[in-house]
């Protein structure tokens, strides 16, 4: 006679399905990529137009102190968990991004943003699945430079 019979074979089998398929599912969010667009966006208070490229954020816009805004560069990158990249985004403005990971259906970022001669920015953000991050860059008189960064993971 073997070490187990037919009937906890059996029980063995119905209590394992349950656990490699929850291990299987929590490992895959520790490996999940998050795919980022990273738009960098001026605002101006002269008129009162709206990029025809930013439909989907025209609403989120109208809480800003903004009355026209235009799309001066999208990017889009995938990253790894704890992986960094660095996108230029125009002229002296760097930025560097850093997933984190996820945590309670949130995935979390690092931001550093460089611009000109000044100290780079850091800040730390979390995102809904689909979820949007507006960051203000600088707003001297009528004019302003800000990013939004969109993550899917």
């Amino acid at each position: 006679m073997g070490f187990m019979n037919r009937f906890d074979q059996k029980w063995l089998l119905l209590l394992l399905v349950p656990i490699l398929c929850l291990a299987s599912w929590a490992s895959s969010d520790v490996n999940q990529k998050a795919r980022v667009t990273v738009r960098l966006i001026e605002g101006s208070v002269t008129g009162d137009k709206v990029d025809p490229r930013l439909p989907d954020i025209r609403a989120k816009l109208s809480s800003f102190r903004f009355s026209s805004y235009r799309l001066k560069k999208t990017q889009g990158l995938e990253l790894s968990q704890g992986e960094q990249k660095s996108l230029q985004m125009s002229g002296s403005l760097k930025v560097r991004i850093t997933y984190t990971g996820i945590e309670k259906n949130y995935g979390k970022f690092a931001l550093e943003v460089s611009h000109g001669n000044n100290r780079p920015k850091r800040t730390t953000f979390r995102l809904v699945r689909g979820g949007e991050f507006f960051y203000a860059i600088s707003s001297k008189g009528q004019r302003g430079l800000f990013l939004s960064i969109r993550a899917s993971f």
